[in-house]
């Protein structure tokens, strides 16, 4: 009997699964936000916006490295590393495959293009959409920065692919001048949407409009100068001599200039230049526009003293 009433109440369980309503099974997970439930409000975007910040260059928690301390310096006459620049040496060789082309390393593009797909559908504040829009073209324009840098010319993506369909994914690349046009594009739209330092809407920590012309500067400057001086050659680019980028390097630098937020520190005072590498805390600082805060607690510190003792 015991059997038997097992098998009754299983047999009705069953039945009522069978028979239970379609809705009752497409609902949304219990444990994670789905695409239909996000993109509703600031805060949707401004937590998306976040998860790129990781990108910027952070403290090396690593041993016998001395991580950012030295990258910049690698190959130049302020050091000598233990191991000498293949690079530089002329010893680099193109891989036959990867080398920064495959689908991970485009992935931070792909993710900028979803957020410019969705953002739209976000309502609150206009002036904090604008913040976190002009946050993500920052983004977009420095990542595709670095693909100029290793690459040249590249395909300019403006939307979110299909990973298995999308004749996207077999773009020819484009002219490196025309990529740059775009980034500089996308940079004015940033400076123009950005709060500048210290106003309504800034934030410490966040990207404001006068970073986002600093990189413009910087970009400009780096495609005006490689026009200039590969003029003439299979890598430059044919009609131009980088006059164009190197005048909105300067207009863009004069928009810093002009804000009258930054001057050097230290300036005639004993060790200023040791001074000026060697704070935990740069808020007062007239001189470094944009830091990451040493901070234990959250982190955001470094292991060189443990070994570098001696």
């Amino acid at each position: 009997m015991r059997k038997l009433t097992i098998l009754i109440v299983s047999m009705a369980a069953m039945l009522s699964i069978v028979s239970c309503k379609k809705s009752f099974l497409d609902r949304a997970p219990l444990t994670a936000i789905s695409d239909a439930d996000y993109w509703k409000t600031t805060n949707d975007l401004r937590f998306y916006a976040n998860s790129f910040y990781s990108s910027f260059p952070s403290y090396i928690q690593a041993y016998f490295t001395l991580g950012n301390f030295s990258a910049d310096d690698n190959s130049s006459d302020n050091m000598i590393n233990r191991n000498y620049s293949s690079f530089f040496n002329g010893e680099a060789t193109l891989p036959s495959s990867g080398g920064g082309w495959s689908y991970g390393d485009w992935n931070n593009i792909r993710r900028v293009n979803y957020f410019l797909g969705k953002y739209k559908t976000a309502s609150g504040d206009q002036g904090e959409i604008n913040k976190y829009l002009g946050e993500i073209l920052f983004f977009k324009a420095n990542f595709y920065f670095s693909k100029l840098k290793q690459f040249g010319a590249v395909p300019w993506i403006s939307k979110v692919l299909s990973v298995t369909d999308s004749s996207d994914l077999f773009a020819s690349r484009l002219p490196r001048n025309v990529v740059v046009d775009s980034i500089m594009n996308i940079l004015d739209q940033a400076v123009t949407l950005l709060p500048s330092k210290g106003t309504s809407g800034y934030e410490p920590f966040r990207v404001y409009k006068e970073v986002a012309a600093l990189l413009q500067s910087r970009i400009a400057l780096y495609e005006g100068t490689w026009e200039k001086y590969q003029a003439g050659t299979p890598f430059g680019v044919q009609g131009s001599d980088g006059t164009k980028y190197l005048q909105k390097a300067a207009d863009a630098a004069q928009i810093v200039i002009s804000s009258g937020k930054f001057n050097l520190d230290n300036i005639g005072k004993p060790n200023g230049y040791w001074s000026l590498f060697n704070q935990t805390d740069y808020s007062s600082s007239s001189e470094v526009m944009f830091w990451r805060k040493y901070s234990v607690a959250d982190g955001n510190y470094t292991l060189i003293a443990r070994y570098m003792t001696g």
